[in-house]
């Protein structure tokens, strides 16, 4: 991306890292104060008209308006603020409840759970598959088995993404 705009623009689900994400930039193109205070001498003034063209190619269409209707940055500012406030800490909750809710179902493998939690909470394919492969050791022993107890012919550790889940 240019070097005023950020990977992500602002949308309904990702204020709280935006807003942080943007305050760096602010402050990495030496434009924080505009944020903080209304603008009282005339270099103030520029300074906060640059920081709302910024915040305007860091933000989806429809939140443009409230930037342009606001009398300078900081005013732009504190309204997205106001704006997303509420939709935050509702969104806080709404993940705990969610998180609260969701259990493994009686005689439900571990491996079907880890990738029910991964499909439910938009985990990437990658990571799916990473999970869902055993590993070599794993599928050697299966092959092997003879019929001895399990814990003497399965290695000790089942599935390889185990070892990645846990670093």
């Amino acid at each position: 991306m240019g070097k005023d705009r950020l990977d992500e623009p602002l949308d309904l689900h990702n204020y709280s890292t935006w807003k942080l994400r943007f305050q760096l930039l602010c402050a990495e193109l030496g434009y924080s104060r505009a944020l903080l205070q209304a603008p009282i001498a005339e270099a103030d003034v520029i300074i906060s008209d640059k920081v709302k063209s910024v915040m305007a190619k860091n933000v989806k269409n429809q939140h443009l308006q409230t930037i342009v209707r606001a009398a300078n940055a900081k005013a732009a500012w504190d309204a997205l603020a106001a704006t997303f406030a509420s939709t935050c800490n509702t969104r806080k909750v709404a993940l705990r409840q969610e998180l609260s809710d969701f259990k493994m179902a009686n005689g439900e493998e571990l491996p079907i759970y880890i990738s029910r939690d991964y499909e439910e909470n938009g985990a990437t394919k990658e990571i799916k598959d990473q999970l869902m492969v055993p590993s070599q050791d794993t599928l050697k022993a299966r092959r092997n088995f003879t019929g001895r107890s399990r814990a003497t012919t399965m290695p000790t550790q089942r599935w390889s993404a185990l070892a990645v889940t846990s670093q």
